[in-house]
């Protein structure tokens, strides 16, 4: 009967500590899920259908001409406008990406 409740404790542990690591797992998903998201091209592609409503990401590549005439200065402004939400989510979620990354490899 003993073995039993011990079983119970150890349980309780292993929840917490794999809730901790689940929790510290957030800020990884968070971020790798944030930028898949802004640069996917497949899904803007299939489910809209009017080019004025394409996404920021898709509309840089559509500027990029075969001739090779592009207006390489527009095209460079709108890559810079097109990394400011990602660079601004990442610096906001650094803390819980880093703390993320470290603890999650550990064993406890």
């Amino acid at each position: 009967p003993g073995h039993a409740a011990d079983e119970l404790v150890n349980h309780e542990d292993m929840e917490g500590r794999g809730g901790q690591q689940c929790r510290d797992g957030k800020g990884e998903v968070a971020v790798f899920q944030f930028i898949w998201s802004w640069n996917d091209f497949f899904n803007v592609l299939i489910f809209i259908s009017s080019v004025h409503k394409y996404t920021l990401t898709l509309g840089l590549r559509m500027m990029l001409d075969i001739d090779a005439a592009s207006a390489w200065n527009q095209i460079m402004a709108m890559s810079v406008v097109s990394l400011l939400p990602c660079a601004l989510f990442y610096f906001f979620t650094q803390k819980y990406f880093v703390e993320g990354i470290a603890t999650t490899g550990l064993k406890g």
